[in-house]
């Protein structure tokens, strides 16, 4: 997503950097999740309903050079599934794609960019659908950016790890990340959900590293399975908190760790015991 995103230029280099971060040795599946990650970025982080003049211009570009990503993603992954209908209507897209990108971002100003760091005169994208994101194993949950002005009260932060788990959720990958933007959606405020992102960063390393250590078999492959999709909510929240911060760095690395988390929750998840998790 985040090559994507950042990529100056025509639709030509929008698909050139879509083709470095879904290369062709990567698997359907890596390909599909990468391609679930711009599509539900597309709405949660560049949305442009509530945005106007050079602001929703400079959103838009990086909205169509991210439909780039997600288009050409999905059609590496039909190639690999030998889905012809899906190949057919994903090449159509992408086309597209490349024209929008080469059309509308021409001469936008970069500084409004979501995630460039700069106030953008005042307009972050506006959340079209429900957010999702994620954060690295660096365990970073939180950004030490400065926070961004709130423009609305913020919620509280919910009282316990329990109210926020999703390590039990069941499902795939794609399911784990559902779950995760339910738990964050940018509506909540950067300090709630700086808040569940720190909860889930702890859980890991005292519930789940913890519950882990020592055990094999079974009961290993089932506490994993809980980590993984705990790294999801993790990263993922600590995704959408960077794009709320507009920091570009944290969104870049999160960007790429929500894949890898969903990854991790489809090869270790299928068929594990559920009455061993903790």
């Amino acid at each position: 997503m985040i090559a994507s995103i950042f990529t100056n230029g025509n639709g030509d280099a929008a698909l050139a950097a879509a083709k470095a971060v879904c290369s062709d040795n990567l698997s359907a599946k890596e390909l599909k999740d990468i391609g679930a990650v711009a599509e539900a970025a597309e709405n949660t982080v560049f949305g442009v309903n509530n945005l106007s003049g050079a602001k929703k211009a400079a959103v838009q570009c990086q909205r169509d050079r991210n439909k780039v990503l997600k288009n050409f993603c999905q059609l590496l992954s039909a190639q690999k599934d030998n889905k012809a209908d899906q190949l057919a209507l994903n090449t159509k897209q992408v086309a597209k794609n490349t024209g929008d990108v080469t059309n509308r971002c021409a001469g936008v100003d970069t500084s409004l960019f979501v995630g460039s760091g700069k106030a953008g005169g005042g307009n972050n994208a506006a959340p079209e659908a429900k957010a999702d994101d994620n954060a690295g194993d660096a365990n970073n949950a939180a950004a030490d950016a400065k926070p961004a002005k709130k423009a609305k009260k913020e919620k509280a932060p919910p009282a316990d790890f329990a109210s926020i788990d999703i390590s039990k959720t069941g499902g795939d990958g794609a399911a784990a990340l559902a779950a995760a933007n339910a738990k964050c959606p940018e509506s909540l405020g950067a300090a709630a959900i700086k808040a569940i992102a720190r909860a889930a960063e702890t859980a890991e390393k005292q519930v789940f590293n913890a519950a882990i250590a020592g055990k094999t078999g079974a009961a290993k492959d089932a506490i994993q399975c809980q980590k993984n999709r705990n790294k999801v909510l993790k990263n993922q929240c600590s995704l959408v908190l960077a794009n709320l911060e507009n920091n570009a760095a944290q969104i870049a690395e999160n960007g790429r760790q929500v894949p890898k988390n969903m990854a991790a929750v489809d090869n270790v998840c299928p068929g594990v015991d559920t009455s061993l998790f903790v």
